[in-house]
């Protein structure tokens, strides 16, 4: 793992803020030592712990694999990464790397907010109205969230991180590139295959969070090069680039846009020495108005939605009028229970009992999910559950020492472009967009954990 929190491949040489007289950096990832994980931390005896069996090693190297994968395929199939997922959950209760989950959970409250929000999920479900296996389908899709303490747990050798940052960023350029050749050929299994649009493996706001995400992670990896004028720097701010143009001129996903764009404008501000962060965000924020306003797609977009929001009142078969009907109605049964809300499942329960004349009756996208997760955890968990998003999201913002700028600035921008993009979908509730909140903290969590341990064992 190179110091500042890039990996290895995406920078030439290490370059750690805060730490430039250590003489950890004196030394080059080839000639680096690696830290002793088989050892306690000191105590009177000094005692070493026993060396792992080979069955164990094994087993742990399996579970590093998957995880791999899971980061690889997360853009493009859902069935590949659950069966990495699956294989990653053996090799971590195989291998004994459950018996660092409670000390990684001490030490990154992002964890313990992760298996708390699942936790108060998982208790609403007693007092649901909803049928059992509602019920049980919300609780399987939030439990998504315990795959980051796993990853964290997982992933723990520095060569390891190196390739899953690597397989996330291989894995969203791979999206990136079918999506362009989609323009003029139809790829095998595609989305557009089966709806008429251009849209590859998944639907056009998933698309969008993935070109999003790939923006602002080759940006994160671009301010880690030390040599800007390098062709590995020249690559990641052309893959930022092209995966912004991407999102904000041809992806319809208005959510998207609007998230990429104050993502970039939060990055941009926290990258910048102090001193300039304002100028640095104001002269970001004057290029992307720029840019966006020259965007046809992201203007006539914007301006369906202002006709759409018009005549809202007297229509409920628009992508707008049916967002909104959904989210008064949703604050109207949250209402009735603000506290602790109706309970898991409760929400596709209720609507299409009792409130389905107020969002155009069902079915329609807007019974199953509010396109709002604030909304639709305030209706199933209720005040203290959106206590616990919030505290989850800012968490896992917060989830990296400042001291490392980059990683740092990575971690915030990426959870304020998925909070935004929650504005507008139901991230948590959704598979494949979890699944991207899921592969990006867990790596992010699992990067700074590693960096932590490796000072000290050194």
């Amino acid at each position: 793992m190179a110091h500042g929190g890039a990996p290895a491949f995406a920078m030439h040489s290490f370059n750690r803020p805060g730490l430039a007289n250590s003489s950890i950096l004196n030394h080059t990832s080839s000639t680096f030592t690696p830290p002793l994980h088989n050892m306690r931390s000191p105590n009177k005896d000094c005692q070493p712990v026993k060396s792992p069996s080979r069955r164990q090693h094994v087993w742990s190297e399996l579970g590093q694999f998957a995880a791999v994968g899971m980061m690889a395929s997360m853009p493009i199939s859902r069935a590949a990464f659950n069966i990495f997922a699956m294989v990653m959950m053996l090799g971590w209760a195989f291998s004994g790397d459950y018996r660092s989950l409670r000390e990684k959970i001490s030490r990154h409250p992002a964890l313990l907010m992760c298996i708390a929000f699942f936790a108060m999920v998982l208790a609403s479900a007693i007092y649901s109205p909803a049928p059992n296996h509602e019920k049980w389908a919300q609780i399987t899709t939030y439990s998504k969230l315990l795959y980051i303490p796993i990853i964290v747990s997982v992933l723990k050798d520095r060569k390891w991180i190196d390739r899953a940052w690597a397989a996330l960023a291989c894995g969203l350029c791979l999206l990136l590139l079918l999506y362009i050749a989609d323009f003029w050929v139809e790829i095998p299994g595609s989305h557009s295959a089966k709806t008429g649009t251009v849209g590859v493996f998944n639907n056009t706001i998933v698309q969008g969070l993935h070109f999003a995400t790939l923006s602002i992670l080759s940006l994160y990896f671009w301010s880690n090069c030390q040599d800007r004028k390098s062709m590995r720097s020249w690559l990641w701010i052309s893959l930022a680039a092209m995966s912004a143009i991407a999102t904000v001129y041809f992806n319809p996903g208005r959510g998207a846009q609007l998230a990429l764009i104050t993502s970039l404008i939060v990055f941009t501000m926290l990258l910048a020495p102090s001193g300039k962060k304002t100028l640095s965000a104001v002269a970001m924020a004057i290029a992307l108005a720029a840019a966006v306003l020259s965007s046809q797609n992201f203007t006539s977009r914007f301006e369906t939605a202002m006709n759409e929001l018009e005549y809202t009142a007297a229509t409920t078969n628009t992508s707008v009028g049916l967002r909104l009907a959904a989210w008064r109605t949703g604050i109207n049964i949250w209402a009735d229970s603000p506290w602790l809300g109706r309970g898991a499942g409760a929400y596709r329960y209720l609507m299409v009992k009792e409130h389905s004349e107020e969002i155009g009756g069902c079915p329609n996208p807007t019974c199953e999910q509010p396109h709002n997760q604030f909304i639709l955890t305030s209706v199933e968990q209720g005040a203290a559950g959106i206590l616990l998003l919030i505290t989850l999201f800012g968490a896992c913002a917060l989830a990296v020492n400042r001291s490392n700028r980059q990683l740092s600035g990575f971690s915030a921008a990426f959870v304020v472009l998925f909070a935004i993009h929650s504005i507008f979908d139901s991230g948590l509730q959704m598979n494949t967009q979890v699944f991207v909140f899921i592969v990006v903290i867990g790596l992010i969590v699992a990067t700074t954990n590693e960096q932590q341990q490796t000072p000290a064992a050194a």
